[in-house]
């Protein structure tokens, strides 16, 4: 008697929507995404996610292998240069096989400024006044 083999009648999944950004920091990009809108006719196994520094060539590099984590919808890459873009690609997989990247996402890797000086007088009349402020000291990274 020969083993058994277990076949799957499925196509690929088709591309993810492009990545979303859930947060960001001076130094990390957390980003999130969505389901494909069909799976191929076989249930998604997991996502990959890919990432390419803005400056360098058209390569995108896997940052994350989700093969068997279906749930996870998000991931948050660390250690970047504060105040550089990223561009981020999804794709889905199911038991055939992976499917095409999604459309590319670009984002800063920035966290919020620091506050303005207090506003201070400059002039005034009776009818209107003039105030200013000095810019934040930090900038968040952008």
């Amino acid at each position: 008697m020969s083993e058994r083999a277990y076949l799957v009648c499925a196509d690929l999944p088709g591309a993810p929507s492009a990545p979303i950004l859930e947060g960001t920091t001076a130094t990390s990009i957390s980003v999130a995404w969505n389901e494909p809108a069909s799976d191929g006719g076989a249930p998604i196994s997991g996502y990959k996610l890919y990432m390419n520094d803005i400056l360098a060539d058209d390569m995108f590099n896997m940052i994350y292998d989700g093969s068997n984590y279906p749930s996870a919808i998000s991931f948050t890459q660390t250690k970047l240069t504060p105040g550089k873009y990223y561009r981020f690609k999804v794709s889905a997989m199911n038991r055939n096989g992976e499917s095409a990247k999604s459309v590319e996402a670009k984002f800063l890797a920035a966290d919020f400024p620091g506050a303005p000086s207090q506003p201070y007088w400059i002039t005034s009349s009776t009818s209107q006044i003039t105030i200013g402020w000095y810019p934040p000291t930090d900038n968040g990274g952008g």
